[in-house]
């Protein structure tokens, strides 16, 4: 009993010194008995993070966030050459220069009907009612105008002797006629 009532004060001296006192317990809400039950037995088996895999999920989208980032934005070029040091570094002619643009244009127009052709596959599958195989063929028809421009563009390099050049460059001396 001594040690009851030497418990007791020295709470009673603790609550003097400022300490804090306790909150009181929330009580939980009571749920019937079935209720609970299923709850207890089926809680353990439902995990929907770990079955989607939440934290892969998490890391793969970061990931192709950064990757995203890394190839769409401009890399500077650490090598500044122009385009006579390029034809010396890698011994090309002028008459070998003229043949790999023609290569270049032969194979970008080759892209371009090919991009054409699964646009229109792609027009007459939407009117066919096959919506999933229509924003499939217009993604490969998109890809393949993605090949023809870059080649197309090397081709525009080799003709106009310029490395560097940029998309507004492409643009002015392609479409617009080129301003010299």
């Amino acid at each position: 009993m001594l040690a009851d009532e030497e418990k007791n004060s020295s709470s009673d001296d603790s609550e003097d010194e400022g300490t804090v006192e306790e909150k009181p317990k929330k009580k939980k809400k009571k749920t019937g008995r079935v209720r609970g039950a299923l709850a207890w037995s089926f809680k353990p088996f439902v995990n929907v993070a770990g079955w989607v895999g939440f934290r892969t999920l998490v890391g793969t989208t970061s990931d192709l966030v950064t990757k995203a980032k890394f190839y769409t934005i401009p890399q500077k070029s650490t090598v500044k050459e122009s385009f006579a040091e390029a034809k010396a570094r890698f011994n090309l002619s002028d008459e070998q220069l003229r043949e790999k643009g023609q290569d270049f244009l032969r194979v970008a127009i080759v892209c371009a009907m090919i991009a054409a052709f699964i646009f229109f596959y792609a027009i007459y599958l939407l009117f066919s009612g096959a919506l999933g195989s229509f924003v499939l063929a217009c993604v490969v028809s998109c890809l393949a105008l993605a090949t023809a421009f870059r080649y197309h563009f090397w081709f525009f390099q080799i003709k106009h002797k310029k490395l560097g050049c940029t998309l507004q460059d492409w643009l002015n001396g392609t479409i617009r006629g080129s301003k010299k």
